[in-house]
């Protein structure tokens, strides 16, 4: 069983569909509380669209929660890999459900190494969602 899950979103359709198959998870009683992270790059000199665009991603991620999924949301700056493991291991978590590939929201190129970095570094369970 996970307790606590975080799932890192970004916008894309792969982090959507992790949030999908964690609150599976929960209503399947195979966890109990589900937190979305949206990491900023601290790289980005844009802070308020990428601040926009989190809450945006936010938002949409917490469309997808079905009613009865107790939710946290959560916004950082930083490095996703090192700033997702942060926060994995400060908060606890039991399991992280995370897309094999993200879309970077102001450069628009595909992520893949965020997922094996946060993989490698995690003091928790990855599970990852192709």
């Amino acid at each position: 069983m996970f307790p606590k899950i975080l799932v890192p979103i970004d916008g894309s359709p792969l982090s959507m569909k992790a949030i999908d198959i964690a609150q599976g998870l929960i209503q399947s009683g195979r966890g109990n509380r589900l937190t979305l992270l949206h990491v900023t790059s601290d790289e980005d000199d844009l802070i308020e669209k990428t601040q926009k665009f989190a809450e945006q991603v936010l938002d949409e991620g917490m469309k997808r929660v079905a009613p009865g999924v107790q939710v946290d949301i959560e916004m950082q700056v930083g490095k996703p890999p090192d700033t997702i493991s942060q926060a994995a291991q400060a908060g606890r978590y039991d399991l992280i459900v995370m897309g094999t590939r993200g879309l970077s929201p102001l450069k628009g190129i595909l992520i893949g190494s965020v997922s094996a970095k946060v993989s490698a570094l995690s003091p928790c369970h990855v599970f990852l969602v192709k």
